[in-house]
């Protein structure tokens, strides 16, 4: 795969997010403001992961699909769909994401 691609497209998205010395609450405030910008709502899922709240981080990927997934991030957001699956103990369910991700990257 070509991941010049995927990092145009992460960048795209991003543009105008000042990076240094963000917290949780801050992708999550900032997600909730802006729903049509997908990349602030993968940031809060990631932050739910981090933080080891997969129910938390489905909702945030729920909102970053709804808002519009860039194609070059959708195996990604597949894989951390799969997580979160995995930390609310929905094993089945996130091995069939994870299947999905291996077979599209």
């Amino acid at each position: 795969r070509d991941f010049e691609a995927l990092r145009q497209v992460a960048a795209r998205q991003a543009d105008g997010v000042p990076w240094e010395g963000l917290s949780h609450e801050t992708y999550v405030v900032w997600a909730s403001a802006h729903p049509e910008r997908p990349i602030l709502a993968l940031l809060a899922a990631d932050a739910a992961l981090g933080a080891g709240n997969g129910q938390e981080a489905s909702h945030w990927l729920d909102r970053a699909v709804k808002a519009g997934i860039p194609p070059d991030l959708q195996t990604a957001t597949q894989f951390r769909r799969a997580q979160a699956e995995d930390l609310i103990d929905r094993r089945p369910q996130a091995l069939e994401l994870y299947k999905v991700v291996s077979s599209t990257s």
